[in-house]
């Protein structure tokens, strides 16, 4: 069996001329749409950013992404959110936008520095073993909370780039 020369391929070379390349290579199909922009990821990294609700996607592992990179929402009364719980589902059905951040430089803004971690997000990704079904562990479960940072989340739950 005789495989085509495709360096010598009409119609192939025209392809390359109609995308403007000459090169040969690996080629990276970029969606604005499903992948965050260059810009989007400077933001992400350095502050927060606002988006409309409906584009929150929820993971396997319950936590949320933005696009391709996962995110915390910023909740109500300085309230931090990792998951997709029934605030964050409440929040997205009243408001058409989520002030979203996917690293813990959210904390540098002002109204986020004594932030609470909310717990049914802990519950809902069972974070570190965090239950709050069973009783026994409330002594448990209190730690994790006091101990809880941004930082170590982002650790156990790298943001970006997810792969779909």
């Amino acid at each position: 069996m005789k495989l085509i020369n495709f360096l010598a391929f009409d119609a192939f070379n025209q392809l390359k001329e109609k995308m403007g390349t000459k090169k040969l290579g690996y080629f990276e199909i970029f969606n604005p749409e499903k992948h965050l922009t260059g810009n989007e990821r400077i933001i992400l990294s350095e502050a927060t950013l606002t988006i409309e609700s409906w584009y929150l996607r929820i993971l396997c592992d319950q936590t949320i992404a933005y696009k391709n990179s996962r995110i915390i929402v910023a909740g109500k009364e300085q309230t931090l959110h990792v998951s997709y719980c029934e605030q964050v589902e409440y929040m997205c059905k009243q408001s058409a936008s989520l002030v979203i951040s996917a690293n813990e430089n959210l904390l540098n803004s002002i109204q986020y520095q004594k932030f609470s971690i909310c717990h049914l997000c802990l519950q809902k990704i069972r974070y570190k073993g965090f239950d709050q079904r069973i009783k026994r562990r409330a002594g448990y479960n209190q730690l994790i909370i006091c101990q809880f940072s941004l930082q170590a989340f982002f650790v156990a739950y790298p943001p970006y780039p997810l792969l779909f």
